[in-house]
């Protein structure tokens, strides 16, 4: 089962200039510790006491998306998560973020987390304090997190916040059958790189890539098919635009043959005898004698040789 989760209800993102490194550099609040609703009228909140960060240094993205990188943080968990960090990205994304920024764009923060640990409150059950909020049925607590990256998403109207679980029918079905009970997640989808590498024997780099973004073999799975899609989408765009300008020539009256030939050039494989003389050219450019170099062609290429001797 996935288990990831995003959680949109963090502060307006500050942005700031470091005179020093040049780089524009933010502070934002990630998460408040307010609950949330989750689906239907079951709210969920993440108990900021039992959430750990994945690495020292937390990853910026833009939209929850790993390829749309903005920059780094360090973050820190108290009352809140609070993350102050910089645009270190060079991509569009970064760029992106930063100009609309300067522009007074309002960024707001999103946390990404791994669910590790969580329970369920069903009707019937006490009331839960959890970050100073009562929780009430039905609800889910989130009691132990580890954050893996915060991106930038657009704020939306006034109030709006929102939390989105990475497979929601999943994470329906696992609560609906374990009401009031402790879901401990932590060893289903822990995946080794050896395990990811094998995987992915002959994609080496995505493999590398998809562990460090601590994605399980099922996601990373999902994440190649979609790849293959997009190249498969391009590779039907060029067929067809292929098929289009065959027809175009077919119109005017063009062999399409001919027009591939004289496009990419039409020149004949050299001959054995053309090979032989261009071999024995070499050697004697490499400061051998004609005879030095007829005696190496012989006893290193004797067929070579024999063409000369045609």
């Amino acid at each position: 089962m996935k288990n990831k989760l995003t959680f949109k209800e963090g502060s307006v993102a500050t942005f700031a200039m470091n005179e020093e490194s040049g780089k524009r550099t933010f502070s934002m609040t990630g998460y408040t510790g307010a609950p949330m609703r989750a689906f239907g009228n079951t709210s969920v909140i993440i108990d900021l006491e039992g959430m750990s960060m994945r690495n020292e240094i937390t990853p910026i993205f833009q939209h929850h998306d790993s390829t749309k990188i903005v920059g780094h943080a360090t973050a820190s968990v108290g009352a809140s998560v609070m993350l102050d960090g910089e645009i270190s990205g060079v991509g569009e994304a970064a760029k992106e973020v930063a100009e609309t920024a300067e522009n007074g764009f309002p960024w707001q923060a999103s946390v990404g987390v791994n669910i590790l640990k969580a329970n369920y409150l069903e009707d019937g059950d006490d009331d839960i304090e959890v970050n100073g909020h009562m929780m009430s049925a039905p609800a889910i607590i989130l009691s132990q997190t580890e954050l893996f990256e915060t991106s930038f998403v657009p704020l939306g109207r006034d109030g709006d916040t929102s939390v989105k679980f990475s497979d929601e029918e999943d994470i329906k079905e696992i609560f609906s059958k374990t009401p009031n009970q402790e879901i401990n997640m932590e060893n289903e989808e822990k995946v080794t790189l050896k395990e990811m590498r094998s995987a992915f024997s002959e994609n080496l780099d995505f493999a590398c890539d998809c562990y460090e973004e601590g994605l399980t073999l099922v996601e990373a799975k999902a994440k190649f098919a979609d790849i293959l899609a997009d190249e498969n989408a391009e590779l039907k765009a060029e067929v067809a635009e292929l098929k289009a300008a065959k027809a175009d020539l077919s119109a005017e009256g063009a062999d399409p043959v001919e027009h591939l030939e004289a496009s990419i050039g039409n020149d004949p494989e050299p001959s054995m005898k053309e090979k032989a003389e261009a071999k024995l050219e070499e050697l004697k450019e490499s400061g051998m004698s004609h005879n030095q170099a007829v005696v190496e062609l012989a006893a290193k290429f004797p067929k070579l040789i024999d063409e000369l001797n045609k």
